[in-house]
Parts: structure tokens; C-alpha cells; sequence
């Protein structure tokens, strides 16, 4: 069978190893947990970048508390990136024990709740054409109707979801950890096609969520590879390298592309891991520009910038048209950064412990701040542990890995322990 052993290195990067033993197995993986699943684990992979202290700042920019709320128990001690949904005035969240919520954006009101029994949810939720979709680590996927939370129906993939679902409104296309692609009937969830990628030994925790342009949906891969399929046959339209593997030691030939895909017009912004930010014609796969770059999480494009935050947390904005660096910010460098937002003006990224900093997007400076945390009538929770779930166990933890989201007038938090707060921008005082 197969065997992944993840390792959690210093900067919250879950890794995924994968031994070949004398048999294969298309059921999800065995997991192996670390002993020691603290921010820091002593290993000889450990990164010797130091975690910087919270930096001084001119604070300019208020982030206001419109609510805040208890959903679940957030992702647990896994690393879960259970980003909120937004869909006009709602807002869908999980929470890995199975509970999905649909609550108000402006107010923050539950329209309903819903747990599954016997579910748990390791994606981001997915949204389409009036349904919630759900990827679980027990590889299922769900739909339940958006207006009420019923269960529409629920089927079997491959292998663990950790990544949104994707949808049309005609197909769903899922991405499960075992580099296998599945296209699905949104009616009714019946496969049409499976696409299967071809693993590296060593990947890191999570995958790219699919994007779907037009007829064509594009995937990033472990292997360091974009790929384009025919949305309603699954056939490989082109594929494009952005990394290429190099190195001795597995860990030095990473090359996962697990951040956002960003589209802008006929260009795709892909960023990979060890590996470079590339822009490519997205209908033909065609390389337009390059850089070398780093990062886990996908570029963002605003402003007349690209910005990109880097695997060690430094924040570097460019021009979009000349691609001249326009500043970089390296006063979060080991915070553990979560994927960044744009909100008006600022940039806006999450860290290991819950804070939420804001920065300038033309200048790069550092001009607002506030964290997300559970109440102080909270501080005294003890450890828990979820006996559904015995390889899972519940921490207090800060920490935001899951990606912020910003629209024009709500910025959306999630932390680890499954503390939610929405905010809106206001003038420090």
C-alpha cells in the first residue's frame, strides 16, 4: 500500500511523504502524525529563518470588529486551510468535525447550521448554482442546498480532499491529495472523467484549488506542473513545467504548486514552490514572463502590482507592466504567513499567532494591526480531544492558516481554533 508521513516543518508547512511498499492502494492514504506537532519541530529539515517579533508600526488604519463567532472547532491540529466562502450577503464556513454554517456577512446571524455525522471536513467549502460543496478527509464529497443545508447527496473519491471543490453549475472538479483529478455531474455526482497526475516522493500539505475558465479547467500539481483539461471529457488540453526538481535530498527538489491560480484577462498567475512566478496565455499555455520566486500561496494582482509572499514569510510588490520590484517588506519574515487579500488599499496577511497585519500597497509600510482571538471567558479551555476522530486532537491555537478574504466592504478571518471575526476599514484614531 502507500504511506505518507507528514512533517511539519518550522513555518507550518504540512509535508507529505510517500514510500512505495509491494502493493498499491486506491483507498486514501495511511497518515503518519509527528510526535511533536508544536510550531517547531527539531528535525535536520528545520528552517534557520528566526520568527520576527512584532514590529513597531506607524498605525494608520483601524481594522473595526463587526462580529465575531464560535465555528466548531476550526482545523484542529491539522493543517486545514478552511477558508471561508463568500456568496453576496452570506458567508459558508466549516469546521473539520463535520459542521457546515451559513451566517449573515453584515451581521453575523446564523441562517442555519448543519453537522454530518461521521464527516471530516479537510477542504475549503465550494459554492455553485445554489449548492454547498464539501471535500472530506475520508474521501467524500457532498452537496448540500445552500437555501437550508439539506444533503442533496454525497459520493466517494479517491482520496482526501483538501482543496475547494470547483463547479459550473454542470460539473464539479475535485482534487484529492493522492494527485488525481475528478470530474462530477452536478446533479447528481456521478463521475464523467478522472485525470491522474504523477506524485513526487516528497510534496508539501495541500493542493491547488481548480480553476475553471470557460470550457478549460487548469490544476497546479506536486509534480511542479499546470495542466489544462477539457472540463466536460477531463482530456489534457496542454500542460506547462513552472518547477523543475533539482537538488539532492527530496526536501531541496520540492516543487509544489498549491497557492491560488489568478487569472487576469487572457493571463494566468501561477507561483510555485521552489520553483518561480510565471504568466502564461492561459488558452494555450504559453510562457509570457517569468521570475524566480518562492511561495505557498497564490500571487495577488491590484493596483497596477502583482504581490507575492514568499515561503518565509518576506512580502515583495512589482509592477505589472515593467515587473520592477517596488519594495519588499521583511518585518513578518517567520510568522508563518497565511495567503494575503487586498482590502482598499492595504494588504492584509495573517499569522502563527492570530494577528492580522496591514500594509500599504504602494509603499509596503506596515500601518495597521489587529488579532483575532477566542474571548477572555475562553482562555481556560483545557486540551480536547475528538474521539470520532482519535488521530485528530484539538489545541488552543491562534494561528490563521486558512487564506483571508476581502471584499468591497468585509474582511473575513478565520483562525485554527475556529474563531471568526469580519471587520471593515476605518481611520485609526
Amino acid at each position: 500500500m502507500q504511506m505518507f508521513c507528514r512533517i511539519k516543518p518550522a513555518f507550518g508547512l504540512m509535508l507529505v511523504l510517500l514510500t512505495a511498499c509491494s502493493t498499491q492502494s486506491s483507498k486514501s492514504p495511511d497518515t503518519v502524525r509527528p510526535e511533536n506537532d508544536g510550531n517547531l519541530q527539531e528535525t535536520e529539515h528545520q528552517s534557520t529563518t528566526k520568527v520576527s517579533p512584532l514590529p513597531d508600526i506607524d498605525h494608520r488604519v483601524d481594522l473595526k470588529t463587526l462580529w465575531r463567532a464560535q465555528v466548531g472547532k476550526g482545523s484542529g491540529s491539522d493543517y486545514l486551510r478552511l477558508t471561508p466562502k463568500v456568496v453576496g450577503s452570506s458567508l459558508f464556513v466549516v469546521s473539520y468535525e463535520g459542521l457546515v454554517e451559513r451566517r449573515a456577512i453584515e451581521s453575523g446571524d446564523t441562517l442555519w447550521s448543519q453537522h454530518l455525522e461521521d464527516v471530516e471536513i479537510t477542504g475549503a467549502p465550494g459554492f455553485a448554482d445554489g449548492a454547498v460543496l464539501i471535500g472530506t478527509g475520508t474521501g467524500e464529497l457532498i452537496k448540500l442546498k445552500a437555501a437550508d443545508g439539506a444533503l442533496l447527496w454525497r459520493v466517494s473519491v479517491s482520496s482526501e480532499v483538501l482543496s475547494e471543490p470547483i463547479s459550473n453549475g454542470k460539473v464539479i472538479v475535485v482534487q484529492t491529495v493522492d494527485g488525481k483529478v475528478t470530474g462530477h455531474r452536478f446533479d447528481t455526482g456521478e463521475r464523467l472523467w478522472v485525470y491522474d497526475s504523477n506524485l513526487p516522493v516528497l510534496s508539501l500539505r495541500g493542493t491547488a484549488s481548480p480553476l475553471i475558465i470557460g470550457r478549460m479547467v487548469i490544476l497546479g500539481f506536486a509534480n511542479g506542473k499546470l495542466v489544462s483539461l477539457n472540463l466536460e471529457t477531463g482530456s489534457a488540453v496542454w500542460e506547462q513545467r513552472l518547477g523543475i526538481p533539482t537538488g539532492r535530498s527530496e526536501l531541496e527538489r520540492l516543487v509544489d504548486i498549491d497557492g491560488k491560480l489568478y487569472r487576469s484577462g487572457n493571463t494566468l498567475l501561477a507561483l510555485g514552490y521552489n520553483s518561480r512566478l510565471a504568466a502564461l496565455d492561459y488558452r494555450s499555455g504559453r510562457i509570457l514572463w517569468d521570475l524566480e520566486a518562492s511561495g505557498y500561496s497564490g500571487p495577488l494582482n491590484g493596483m497596477g502590482r502583482f504581490y507575492l509572499t514568499m515561503g518565509e514569510g518576506l512580502i515583495s510588490a512589482y509592477d505589472d507592466a515593467s515587473l520592477a520590484k517596488q519594495w519588499s517588506q521583511s518585518s513578518l519574515t517567520g510568522r508563518k504567513l497565511s495567503a494575503s487579500a487586498l482590502f482598499g488599499d492595504y494588504l492584509v496577511v495573517g499569522d502563527y499567532q492570530g494577528y492580522l497585519h496591514l500594509i500599504d500597497g504602494s509603499t509596503g509600510e506596515l500601518v495597521g494591526r489587529e488579532r483575532l482571538k477566542r474571548d477572555s471567558r475562553q482562555q481556560s479551555q483545557a486540551l480536547v480531544y475528538d474521539y470520532r476522530f482519535p488521530s485528530r486532537q484539538y489545541r488552543r491555537d491562534d494561528g490563521i492558516i486558512a487564506d483571508v478574504v476581502a471584499t468591497d466592504e468585509h474582511l473575513v478571518a478565520f483562525n485554527k481554533e475556529g474563531r471568526i471575526a469580519v471587520f471593515s476599514l476605518s481611520e485609526a484614531k
